[in-house]
């Protein structure tokens, strides 16, 4: 795994949001209980823990906003906007894919990859009913040692079940761990890119369309991030915890726009 993206994995499930709040949370109670503390240790200890407390709470009724807000930057693409004279690049951006023989070829992708592949398929067989020239690429990546030849056969075993042709379909080259590197392979690519992925992924995926001059793209969002409404609104809730992480996660992806 390259360094940076595992330095990037790192901060954002060590640090966001419970991990550091619960080491927090520690090192205040501590402090104000305990029996050997200096009494600057202990009020430092109190102050603390009354912070700790504020913030706890604050991200678990509001941590969602920021991610919601992601969600809902870019609207949904609307097929009949494609022009029959252009030719497509339809990419999907990669999620986790976790090959196992205990699982039939097409369930290898978790639920968020298969969402994005779902609305790709919706665009491919668009294009198709309409005579538009396209092709699909797909970055399906993963650190063990599974060819890139198994790899297209279990994409296949999905798209199968939509009927896209199959010389429609490629992979992305391997090791395009990261989304720069992948927006980096996509620049070998002719046509129109139609970037698709999570509404909460496409920001910043935009942010390096731009940087690395990728040509023109279009924007299709394809889910929501997880999550239900809680029963009771006024306490914490884990849905807003695990929002806020990813828009923190993000956050730290986004950073690859400036340092690289």
């Amino acid at each position: 795994m390259p360094l940076s993206l595992m330095l990037k994995k790192f901060i954002a499930r060590l640090a966001f949001p419970m991990p550091l709040m619960t080491l927090v949370g520690v090192v205040a109670l501590v402090l104000a209980f305990r029996k050997k503390g200096s009494p600057r240790q202990k009020c430092i200890g109190k102050w603390m823990l009354i912070i700790w407390m504020v913030v706890f709470y604050l991200i678990g009724l509001y941590g969602h906003i920021p991610a919601d807000r992601l969600d809902r930057k870019y609207p949904p693409l609307k097929v009949e906007k494609l022009d029959a004279g252009k030719s497509y690049t339809i990419c999907v951006f990669g999620s986790a894919y976790h090959p196992s023989s205990s699982l039939q070829p097409q369930c290898h992708f978790n639920d968020v990859f298969q969402q994005r592949l779902t609305e790709a398929m919706r665009l491919c067989r668009a294009c198709e009913a309409r005579g538009i020239d396209y092709q699909l690429v797909v970055s399906v990546q993963t650190y063990t040692k599974t060819t890139m030849e198994t790899r297209l056969e279990h994409l296949l075993a999905f798209t199968d079940m939509f009927g896209i042709p199959h010389e429609k379909i490629s992979l992305l080259k391997d090791k395009s761990h990261t989304t720069r590197l992948e927006m980096i392979a996509l620049k070998e690519y002719p046509g129109c890119k139609i970037l698709v992925s999570n509404g909460w992924h496409l920001p910043r995926i935009n942010m390096l369309a731009r940087k690395y001059d990728v040509g023109e793209t279009i924007s299709a969002p394809c889910a929501l991030t997880s999550g239900g409404t809680p029963y009771a609104k006024f306490l914490p809730n884990a849905d807003s915890f695990a929002k806020f992480q990813t828009f923190a996660y993000e956050t730290l992806g986004r950073l690859e726009y400036f340092l690289f």
